[in-house]
């Protein structure tokens, strides 16, 4: 029982100060889909999910260009969890949320319900996506 609490204690800890964001990284903070749902139900904020595949040309796309603006990754990682999907390795879960051309952006609250999805798959700049985090941001307040 004691080994519990202590388990407890040190999990509790690694979310609280292990995964501290920091929103003037130069990098988004990437999570797996169970970590990053777990870790938003403890910060109680909304998850971006991005399914992709390493042989998908826009999606090497949306790497190399969006999501290495900075006020993309600023605005990431102080509003969201980011969980980066591959749908060759984790199909089952691009299957669940009905994953259509990639890459694909969904939305979900603190609690894992869906919020939001981009209206198109594909590929967004980083004007067009900054604009879509924007609206779901305001969408996952209300």
């Amino acid at each position: 029982m004691k080994f519990k609490k202590v388990l407890i204690v040190l999990i509790f800890c690694m979310i609280t100060m292990g995964f501290q964001v920091d929103a003037h990284s130069s990098t988004i903070k990437w999570y797996s889909f169970e970590e990053g749902v777990a870790l938003g139900k403890a910060q109680g904020r909304p998850l971006y999910l991005n399914f992709m595949a390493d042989w998908c040309g826009y999606c090497r796309k949306m790497d190399k260009y969006t999501y290495s603006d900075t006020k993309i990754i600023a605005y990431l990682n102080e509003h969201f969890i980011s969980i980066k999907v591959n749908v060759d390795q984790d199909g089952r879960i691009a299957a669940f949320y009905k994953v259509r051309p990639i890459p694909d952006h969904v939305f979900l609250n603190a609690n894992g319900k869906p919020i939001g999805r981009a209206a198109k798959a594909g590929y967004k700049n980083s004007e067009e996506f900054m604009k879509l985090l924007m609206a779901v941001k305001d969408a996952a307040q209300k």
